[in-house]
């Protein structure tokens, strides 16, 4: 099963949201905090089973509602070609399925749960709905009672059939023990019973052989009182024969009486003077039907009439009848409108519902187009012809790039240049500052030469006085002028290399300054064929000229979203008008058929909408469709009662053409004549009853005298002349047997003569009956002293005793050996279904974590006791962990998220997969590995991806290795749901 599209009316954070055209594959759905992720899955999860009434449930505005449309396999709806189906959720209801195509190709009716795969809700929730909640060991809300549960779905193989078997197996081991103890041993627990009876037993066998006297004169006591026994019986049968004849005569004398009246009615009754042969209870019962048939019809025609009068917008009543038969030639054009005439209601509230979202759509779309620039919202045509179509989105977008990385590189060097510039303002300065020193090396030189010359001079002249003293001042002229004239020497020196060092960088930065210029003027060249793009850019799609670069990206993309959903308005109005067009053509038939009855009547009986205001004023004409259902049922009623009024009175003269009613009677004359027939009837059906009851009375007093032996031996013994032959019938007529009852009554003068007669003889009969109670006590006495005596018959039941505590007792040891048998063989399955388990059901998910860990962990174990919810693995190196609690967190959703996935994979037909954010606590490397395989399972399985984290979608773009139409990416904002791309929903989440 697919889902195709979603609509959520009102669920949670949703008010009319939807996605349509779903991929049958991968569909990631990105959205930050609080866009409502948590609530779509809650959503897609519960959509196949109701929602719960529970207090952290999301939440509707008014009132739930969400609807789907799914694509069912053939394998799934039996058919030869796939189904589409719509699952509608209104409230707390149960999911309503309704089939949309294909319907005659489908040999069952296919309900919710055949497309879950009879999959209960705990099943789904812990198998196909995977967030982090899911990947520990026991989920939030599964009860302790669930966890066992929870097990055999994770395990699956039946594995859920074996959590029980070693309580069974103990049960088993229990009984056993308390059969026969631990060994089985004949003198402990119940089989020390039937070992100490077959002890006792054979002791009493022992003692039956020490008995033998007085056995002969007890047999001879026994012969004298069954003598006096039967002689006792004799006389108590012959007391018994008399009671019989006192209790039939007693028991009859009522009867009797009561033959006497009936034999004087009949004699006297007028029943006796009709043709008996004309009258029947058959016919009684007709005519009585008849009449009563009759007169409802009639009451029924009458009331019928006059309600449809009073539902009739008409001044008589004799128009009803025209009016009937209007309705009735127009019954089967009625009948074949009114059995769509709910469909067509529910079309109309569906496309006026459908145009009043259409609207709504188009006015959001105006307010949306009027942020984008304002005359969009008073004019959406002038959308689709803005030539946007014309742009390629990657070229724009790698143009704008461009032409940004190119400003930015112009940027760059014109900051280069200013700072070269500054650099050379820098030097200038220092420059002037060495020009205000103007002493050169030549200068200082000179000075030198000229001042040393002029201490010469001034020594020789002094020495031309005092020689020492001219020595002494030259010295002293050189010690004091040299070491100056050496240091201005060298000061001189050190600015005409300041000097040589500050030309060499000033020449060296005028070459940067003119390379970075030619640098920049080729930039400038490069930049112009960008502008103008951008320019062409922003002329199609009609922006001002000053717009920036990333303006014209997102103007771009909004304008597309807009023309996409104006193309898609655009294409819904015209479904619509194509849906309007049928409905209309729907209602133009229902209007004619009441305008033709309008025309046709006495009367006008309906108000109608005119032609052009059909839409406007439908419930005016769905109202008059209405009240003609009313008039043709009441019409129906009176045609079929009419119809049946006929048919009465053919049957009612086929009945009676023997009676003399002629085939041309009147309607009046048809109540007379059922009432006489019924008067003669019931005198001659009288008559017959009386003659019956005597004659019954007759062979009742016949009966009663040969009912038993008993009776006619009482009898017969009485008066030998009443005799009766081998068959059970009497030599004499009945009549003759009332005469024969009549003489013994004649012997009593009343019922209470019988009866004290009677209560003689039973007190009599008593007497004998206690005396030979006494007779059968004394030999029963007899008999039981003579069983005492017969020692044969005590080691007889010595015998049975011992065999029969033996043949319980093998019974007993076999029950011992079954209970030992069945708790082995129990045991025995469940080590087998572990190593089943460990080696074929839980390999293929060993080998998905092994996969996602990159070899680290081996094999996944089932937990010893079936019943926790719990896991041992294996590692690469041999080490072996019994628990996932000694694992860590990540590993440990890796574990449950691998047996998860194994699980899923194993049933088929595929069902949506809801994988929310649970590779949150995956490292980058399993993380990249698990999108491996959740691209491969969205090969053949819808599953449904849903994060907040840019860097999960950027590697499932990555490892999706999917047909186009098998990846979706959705972005969710809000509550509202834009088809996106990977990069746009990765740059989306990362801001």
């Amino acid at each position: 099963m697919k889902i195709t599209d979603i609509f959520l009316g009102d669920f949670g954070i949703f008010q009319n949201s939807s996605l349509s055209d779903l991929s049958e594959g991968l569909v990631i759905i990105g959205g930050r905090n609080r866009a409502g992720k948590s609530t779509f899955r809650e959503a897609l999860k519960y959509l196949g089973y109701g929602f719960p009434q529970k207090k952290d449930f999301p939440p509707a505005t008014d009132k739930y509602h969400l609807t789907a449309d799914l694509l069912l396999p053939p394998e799934q709806a039996g058919t030869e070609s796939s189904v589409k189906a719509n699952l509608k959720l209104r409230g707390y209801a149960n999911p309503v399925l309704n089939i949309k195509n294909n319907r005659e190709g489908i040999d069952k009716d296919l309900t919710v749960k055949d497309l879950y795969n009879q999959l209960d809700f705990f099943t789904y929730q812990q198998l196909f709905t995977i967030s982090l909640a899911e990947l520990q060991k026991t989920p939030p809300g599964v009860s302790g009672e669930e966890e066992s549960r929870l097990q055999s779905l994770l395990l699956g193989g039946g594995l859920n059939q074996i959590v029980n078997l070693p309580a069974i197996a103990e049960s088993y081991n229990r009984k056993a023990k308390n059969i026969g103890g631990k060994l089985g041993r004949s003198n402990v627990s119940q089989f020390k019973s039937y070992d100490q009876r077959i002890k006792k037993a054979e002791e009493e066998k022992d003692k039956a052989l020490q008995q033998i006297d007085k056995y002969q004169q007890l047999l001879e006591e026994l012969e004298d009182l069954e003598a006096d026994q039967e002689k006792n019986r004799e006389e108590i049968a012959e007391l018994q024969k008399k009671l019989t004849r006192l209790d039939i005569l007693a028991n009859n004398h009522f009867k009797y009486l009561e033959y006497r009246q009936l034999k004087q009615k009949i004699i006297n009754h007028p029943g006796q003077e009709l043709k008996q042969e004309n009258y029947s209870p058959k016919l009684l019962n007709q005519g009585e039907h008849f009449a009563s048939q009759y007169q409802k019809i009639t009451t029924r025609i009458t009331e019928e009439k006059k309600k449809l009068n009073e539902q009739l917008p008409l001044s008589r009543l004799a128009a009803v009848d025209r009016v009937s038969t209007l309705l009735l030639a127009e019954e089967e054009n009625i009948l074949a409108i009114s059995a769509g005439i709910s469909g067509v209601e529910e079309r109309l509230k569906n496309l006026i519902e459908a145009k009043k979202r259409h609207q709504e759509e188009k006015e959001e779309l105006k307010v949306d187009a009027a942020e984008l620039r304002a005359d969009f919202a008073a004019d959406l045509e002038s959308l689709a012809e803005i030539r946007a179509d014309s742009i390629a989105r990657q070229e724009l977008l790698q143009t704008i790039e461009e032409y940004k990385k190119l400003i930015k590189e112009q940027q760059e060097i014109n900051s280069k240049i200013a700072a070269l510039k500054e650099q050379q303002q820098q030097l200038n300065q220092k420059e002037e500052l060495l020009a205000q020193k103007p002493a050169t090396l030549k200068s200082t030189w000179q000075k030198s030469l000229v001042s040393t010359a002029g201490l010469i001079g001034l020594a020789a002249l002094a020495g031309y006085f005092d020689f020492l003293w001219g020595i002494f001042l030259a010295a002293g002229g050189l010690v004091i002028s040299l070491p100056y004239y050496f240091h201005q020497y060298q000061l001189a020196r050190e600015r005409e290399k300041d000097k040589e060092e500050l030309n060499t960088e000033k020449k060296l930065l005028e070459e940067q300054i003119d390379q970075q210029n030619k640098s920049l003027s080729e930039l400038n060249e490069a930049l112009m064929p960008l502008e103008e793009k951008l320019d062409n850019y922003r002329q199609l799609l009609g922006i001002e000229e000053a717009a920036a670069p990333d303006l014209i990206a997102s103007y771009f993309t909004s304008l597309q979203e807009l023309k996409r959903r104006y193309q898609k308005l655009k294409a819904t109005s015209a479904r619509l008008q194509a849906r309007e067009q049928e409905v209309l053509s729907d209602l133009s038939n229902v209007r004619e058929i009441l305008h033709r009855l309008n025309k046709k009547a006495p009367e006008k009986l309906f108000p109608l909408p005119e032609k052009e205001a059909l839409l406007s004023e439908q419930e005016k004409l769905f109202s008059a469709w209405s009240e003609l259902q009313q008039y043709l049922t009441r019409a129906q009623r009176i045609g079929q009662a009419v119809e049946e009024k006929e048919s009465l009175l053919s049957d009612i003269r086929a009945t009676f053409s023997n009676n003399g009613l002629d085939d041309d009677f009147l309607d009046s004359e048809v109540a007379e004549f059922l009432q006489q027939y019924q008067q003669e009837a019931k005198q001659v059906l009288e008559f017959k009853s009386l003659q019956k009851e005597l004659k019954q009375l007759t062979r009742e007093f016949k009966e009663t005298l040969n009912s038993t032996d008993r009776i006619r031996q009482a009898f017969t013994a009485l008066d030998k002349s009443f005799a009766l032959d081998k068959s059970g019938e009497e030599s004499e007529s009945p009549a003759e047997t009332v005469s024969l009852l009549k003489n013994y009554y004649d012997k009593f003068g009343s019922q209470q003569e019988i009866e004290a007669t009677k209560k003689r003889h039973q007190q009599k009969l008593e007497e004998l009956q206690q005396k030979s109670q006494d007779i059968t006590a004394a030999i029963q006495k007899k008999q039981q002293q003579k069983e005492t005596l017969a020692s044969s018959d005590k080691i007889m039941a010595a015998h049975e005793e011992i065999d029969q505590a033996r043949a319980e007792l093998r019974q007993l040891a076999e029950d011992y050996a079954l209970n030992r048998t069945v708790a082995f063989i129990l045991e025995k399955v469940r080590e087998r279904t572990i190593k089943r388990a460990k080696e074929e059901l839980l390999e293929p998910a060993s080998e998905l974590l092994s996969r996602i860990t990159a070899g680290e962990y081996q094999e996944i174990e089932p937990a010893r006791d079936f019943t926790d919810p719990d896991f041992a693995t294996s590692l690469a190196d041999g080490q072996r962990q019994s628990s996932t609690a000694l694992l860590s967190r990540g590993t440990r959703e890796q574990l449950f998220w691998a047996v998860r996935i194994n699980r899923i994979r194993s049933i088929k037909p595929p069902l949506p997969v809801i994988i929310d954010d649970s590779l949150t606590n995956f490292d980058h490397p399993h993380l990249y590995r698990a999108a491996e395989v959740i691209t491969e399972l969205a090969a053949d399985w819808q599953v449904f991806f849903l994060t907040c984290h840019p860097y999960v979608v950027d590697y499932l773009a990555q490892k999706a290795n999917l047909p186009a139409d098998k990846l979706q990416y959705w972005q969710l904002k809000k509550g509202n749901f834009s088809q996106s791309s990977a990069s746009e929903l990765i740059n989306y989440l990362a801001v």
